[in-house]
């Protein structure tokens, strides 16, 4: 099974890129703005602060023509894309693009549509066993959940009663081999009431602003969850932050040592990913529930690396080899095709000039970008302007050193990301220094 279309199809459309830009700008009646034109000025004391922080972007996820109401079941409603997707056709059920940089979306396909998220499940287990356990403290396994691991028959990974394992070990075999069994060793050491746990993963999921993601334990009392490719793009981005979890998370085979006990060899499941791709994948895990299958994917271009969320359903338990490979083949795709069409370009240059203000005193103060600034964009799409918002005091408080935060530029793209880009004085006004 090789290969899609989708690389011929992004070159195809090239052209129709461009125009679902202008049209949609057109259609909404935003404006492109020339370099120093500024569509208003937003005084805010909050925002003038002279602490400096750091340029973000904020990424608006596209809109979405599906409910967001009781019914969890996969239908024909799809999300619509946003002003630069490229038109990828694509066979599987959801997918959800972003770069790992900034967390800007670079395809979609139902990526706000909820359905059982196993995936959610592993990582939010994940997120709270590294944040909350201590792993030089192993954790025993009851008979109840040693019965489970063996008929998981999971090579290497079978758990044995009585037996004691550090929950890093237990990670591995959560997100290498989707181990319910060592998830839930997992989840008995974080809580003794999992609907307890559930709550704690739904508070985490609000911080973390997964706001249409819900934990729940099912009736057998099994940790479960019911979320979107776009919130779990938020879970991931933690969770790829930190270190032991991105370790794992990029793990295609390792030996494992663990006190007292025999190295184990760990493959991951997902292992074939890397030599199929010619090691253009970095990193996959997979997640199962029923029948729905979420994979995550990373990946690396020559300067920049993104993820991809997927999900799929089988028709049956028979067809799930087959779904996986197909799956795996069509992210891959995807994946050229991203690399293919965006490119990474610098959006603003520290020490570039903003715009000028004219103070009450006659003072002018020129205001210059305070960090360099990158952004991924269609190759075809090279001569855009984005919508420009300047975030500053009308009345600035002098003395102003150069280099002072003064106020930030937010830069709307066509997709509805935004950027917010930290501005201040390009030189010393009325200091000690003047």
């Amino acid at each position: 099974m090789r290969k899609t279309n989708t690389k011929k199809i992004f070159a195809q459309h090239l052209i129709t890129v461009l125009l679902i830009c202008v049209m949609v700008f057109w259609g909404a009646g935003v404006p492109f703005l020339a370099a120093a034109e500024i569509s208003s000025v937003d005084i805010s004391t909050e925002e003038t602060s002279p602490t400096t922080a750091p340029s973000t972007a904020v990424t608006t996820p596209a809109a979405s023509s599906t409910s967001e109401g009781p019914d969890y079941e996969t239908g024909n409603q799809e999300d619509q894309p946003f002003a630069w997707q490229p038109p990828f056709e694509v066979e599987h059920d959801a997918y959800y693009v972003f770069d790992l940089e900034r967390g800007g979306t670079l395809f979609e396909k139902n990526s706000r549509m909820k359905r059982q998220g196993p995936l959610a499940v592993n990582t939010m287990l994940a997120l709270l066993a590294l944040e909350n356990l201590d792993n030089k403290i192993a954790l025993t396994v009851s008979r109840e959940i040693a019965e489970r691991s063996k008929n998981e028959n999971i090579l290497n990974i079978e758990l044995r009663a009585g037996s004691k394992y550090s929950p890093e070990f237990l990670l591995h075999s959560v997100l290498l081999y989707d181990s319910k069994a060592a998830a839930r060793v997992l989840a008995e050491a974080l809580a003794e009431d999992m609907a307890a746990l559930a709550d704690n993963m739904n508070r985490r999921a609000r911080v973390l602003g997964m706001d249409s993601t819900e934990f729940m334990t099912t009736i057998s009392g099994e940790l479960s969850a019911y979320s979107n490719l776009a919130d779990l793009a938020r879970l991931m981005q933690q969770a790829v932050s930190m270190s032991t979890y991105n370790k794992i998370f990029q793990t295609k085979s390792d030996i494992y040592f663990q006190a007292d006990q025999q190295p184990i060899y760990l493959e991951n499941r997902m292992s074939y990913a890397w030599t199929w791709s010619n090691n253009l994948i970095k990193g996959s895990s997979l997640a199962r529930a029923g029948l729905t299958y979420t994979i995550a994917y990373t990946a690396s271009g020559p300067d920049y690396s993104i993820m991809v969320l997927q999900t799929s359903t089988a028709k049956s338990a028979s067809t799930n080899s087959d779904l996986i490979t197909s799956a795996v083949w069509e992210a891959f795709d995807i994946m050229e095709a991203v690399f293919e069409g965006y490119a990474r370009t610098v959006l603003v240059t520290r020490g570039a000039h903003c715009t000028d203000i004219v103070q009450q005193d006659g003072i002018t103060v020129t205001l210059v970008y305070l960090d360099t600034v990158y952004y991924i964009r269609p190759i075809g799409a090279a001569d855009f302007e984005p919508a420009l918002q300047l975030s500053v005091s009308e009345v600035l408080p002098l003395p102003i050193e150069e280099g002072e935060r003064l106020g930030q530029m937010i830069f709307t793209l066509p997709d509805q990301s935004r950027y917010v880009v930290n501005v201040g004085s390009d030189r010393d006004i009325l200091t000690h220094n003047t």
